[in-house]
């Protein structure tokens, strides 16, 4: 099996791990009431994201095979 194919079912897994928690977690939004009965309000509601990626490098100038790169990133709304 290739590592690219490992790779993949590994990232598929996680998200299917993350999806599955994710609905069952429930975050408070920052709530600010404007009036005493809390039928209006103001509020904020805070994003994140969490990216993956692999790149198959090319083999260099003298044909020598070269390992891919994997990273991840997080990215948050402000």
């Amino acid at each position: 099996m290739s590592q690219f194919l490992k790779l993949h079912i590994n990232h598929r897994f996680i998200l299917n791990l993350f999806a599955s928690f994710a609905g069952r977690i429930k975050m408070p939004n920052l709530k600010f009431y404007l009036s005493d009965d809390k039928s209006s309000y103001a509020g904020m509601l805070m994003v994140n994201q969490i990216w993956t990626r692999y790149i198959m490098n090319n083999p260099d100038i003298n044909g020598v095979e070269q390992y891919g790169d994997f990273d991840i990133g997080f990215a948050g709304a402000d």
